[in-house]
Parts: C-alpha cells; structure tokens; sequence
C-alpha cells in the first residue's frame, strides 16, 4: 500500500468533492438556510431510515454471526471506547458542554458506510467485504442511539421520546427484524427503494458542505476542533488497534477494524447534530477538515500498524 494507492484515496476524493460542491452551493446562495432544514428533514426522516432499513433486511444475520462475530462486536465497543475517549478530550481542553457533546459523538462515530466500505472493499475485495460489512453493522446500532443521547447531554435535557419515535431507528430495526425472519427484499418495488435509500449519501454530503465553514474559524474554536480531530483520526484508530490486537484477530478482519475506526467523522452524525440542536457548526466544520487531513493519516496508520 502506498500513499497514492487510489483504492484508498479516490473514495476519500469524491467524498470531498461532493462536501466541496455543498460549500460552493452554500455560498452561492443555492442553498439557503431554509433548504438546510429543509434537506435536514429529507435525509433523517426518509431517505436515512429507508437505507438503513434496506441495509439490514439484505444484510445475513447468520452470515454475520459465522463471519464476522469478532468484528462485528468491535463495531460496537470501537464508538464505545470512542465515546468515553472523546468525552476525555473534552475535560482535558476544557470544553464548553455545547462543544463536548460534539467532540464526543464525532470522536466516537466514523464513516463506515460512505467512505470505510469502498476503501476496505478496494483495498481487500472479497476477502475484506464481508468484515466491512460486519463492522458497519456494528456502528449503525450504535449510531442511531449515541449521537441523540450525546447531542442531548449538552442540554442536559436526554430526549427520550425522539430517541424511540426516530425513524432513524425504526428503519435500521425494522430492516434487522425482516432480515431475521428470512423475508425477501427484492424486485423492482425493492429495488425503488433502495434508489431511495442511495440519495442518502450525496444529500448528507452536501448538507455537511453548506453547514461547514472552515473560512470563518474563530480562535475560540480552535481548541474544540483540534480536539474533535485528534481524536478522530489519531486516538480513536490507535484504541481500535489496540482492540483487535488484544482480541487476536486475524489479519485482515484486524486490518478492518483499524481501518474502518480511522476514517473521517460521520456524516449521519453531523446531520444529527442540526436535528438536536447541537454546535452544527463545530460538528460540520470538523466533518469537512477530517476528510482532507485522512488523506495522511490513513495512509501513515496503514504504515505503522502494518496494515496490507
């Protein structure tokens, strides 16, 4: 692997563009602050639910339990561990309550749909697809749950009642439970849906552009943001190697779950963060900064770690 393998970097590459395309918008004028909310609401009550719940109801449990048990359980305990790491780096910069619940759901949560899965399955093929897979499963549990409940805490006011009613959770649940009973997601209405489901990437990704701001970073912020990425791209991948390591997994599911905790913050959980009314636009510039800045560090964490 070397720095300029474009199995790593293109889809980090388009990833950018699309976020660089939204900004561009944003100043133009072409998306206002009423088309923000209005594609806020677009992408958390109806395209994000139906890809999750296609997700999981074309997704094998049984599959997921023989193959990737191990990696599927990082998933989890890698935006776990991240969670109480970002919640560290808070105290430790002294953090605003606002600030802090943004450096910990963005430390916590990664990108494992939109960027982590081309990358693993361009780097490892058929042999990494599969973890991949196992792996965002994994995070998208977690996801659904901790980026309300974090957002939340800087009120100190949990909502409860949005967490259970968000269709967010449903969908990833209900797609859980139609792959558990063995029902068919197929045919051309599925497949309606799954296009659906598919706008969900290219609609966050532009939000995430027209909320970032990188050009007007205050000094103030500077302490949250530094905070937010260090821990992203540097604690949190060093915590998920230390994991694997101490799990013995083998090579390249090992390799997955480096990789997978190393890319750049969520952009379902920077979408979120407009939705609970959080620093949106701490939580968007970090996003649109760590895509760039994982350009090194992905490729630097492969070398350290002996990733191939």
């Amino acid at each position: 692997m070397t720095f300029m393998d474009s199995g790593l970097l293109q889809p980090l590459a388009k990833i950018l563009l699309l976020v660089g395309v939204g900004v561009i918008c944003r100043l133009l004028g072409i998306i206002t602050k009423s088309g923000i909310e209005q594609l806020k609401v677009l992408i958390l009550q109806v395209t994000l639910p139906i890809m999750l719940f296609v997700s999981m109801g074309r997704g094998s449990l049984s599959s997921l339990v023989h193959q990737g048990g191990l990696v599927f359980i990082c998933g989890i305990l890698v935006p776990l561990l991240g969670y109480v790491l970002g919640a560290g780096l808070g105290r430790l910069f002294r953090l605003s309550p606002e600030q802090a619940s943004v450096v910990r759901v963005n430390v916590a949560l990664s990108n494992t749909s939109f960027v982590g899965f081309p990358v693993c399955t361009a780097l490892w093929g058929a042999a990494g697809s599969p973890f991949a897979v196992s792996y965002d499963a994994g995070m998208s549990l977690v996801l659904v749950v901790l980026a309300p409940w974090g957002y939340g805490r800087s009120s100190r006011t949990l909502p409860w009642r949005e967490v259970f009613l968000n269709p967010v959770i449903w969908g990833a649940l209900l797609g859980a439970a139609w792959s558990a009973l063995g029902l068919p997601l197929s045919g051309w209405p599925a497949d309606a849906i799954a296009i659906l489901g598919d706008a969900t990437m290219p609609l966050s990704l532009l939000l995430v552009g027209a909320l970032a701001e990188p050009s007007k970073v205050r000094i103030g912020e500077l302490l949250p943001l530094t905070a937010y990425l260090l821990g992203r791209l540097a604690v949190v991948p060093a915590a998920a190697w230390l994991l694997a390591c101490g799990l013995k997994l083998a090579d390249v599911p090992a390799a997955i779950v480096v990789m997978e905790a190393a890319m750049p913050a969520s952009i379902v959980a920077t979408v979120m963060a407009q939705q609970y009314d959080a620093d949106t636009r701490l939580a968007a510039t970090g996003a649109f900064l760590s895509v760039p800045l994982s350009f090194a560090t992905i490729p630097l964490l492969a070398a350290l770690t002996g990733i191939r």
